[in-house]
């Protein structure tokens, strides 16, 4: 009975061995693939994150040039512009001033003058005369509504 248990327990300890044996080899092959798959990935991360920065700095020299580029485009251009409606608006008053100046010689007499005077001076006046009156006749026509006659104002 003892050499059949020795022999039940050897043969047990040989097939234990053998499934470590194979969990092992096992386990090797899977920590492999792993490894494998790690780098395989990191490769695929590398390669991303590299083309990513070659096409952001790439992006980012083209459009510094497009700006630079638009920016001398605009200034010259805006000032060019302004130059140019500078000169036309000279060019226009000079042209206006003498029309302005005709039409003045040939309107303008002393009477026109003093017209133009007394009716800038009188004008506001009569508003602001026509403004008080309208206002007085509100305040009392509100005061009558109210209840209180103001016949004295």
């Amino acid at each position: 009975m003892v050499e059949k248990a020795e022999k039940d327990r050897k043969i047990r300890e040989i097939e234990e061995s053998g499934r470590r044996q194979a969990e092992e080899t096992l386990r090797e092959r899977e920590d492999v693939l792993y490894n494998e798959m790690i780098r395989l990935h990191q490769g695929t991360v590398d390669n991303y994150l590299s083309w990513i920065m070659n096409n952001t700095v790439e992006k980012g020299i083209f459009f510094k040039l497009l700006k630079n580029s638009l920016n001398f485009f605009f200034n010259f251009y805006l000032k060019a512009s302004t130059r140019q409606a500078i000169i036309m608006s000279k060019l226009r008053k000079d042209k206006m001033s003498k029309a302005v100046e005709n039409v003045e010689r040939k309107f303008n007499n002393h009477e026109t003058i003093i017209k133009d005077l007394v009716s800038s001076f009188l004008v506001p006046n009569i508003e602001r005369t026509k403004i008080q009156k309208k206002s007085k006749i509100m305040f009392i026509s509100q005061m009558n509504k109210n209840g209180i006659f103001l016949n004295c104002i």
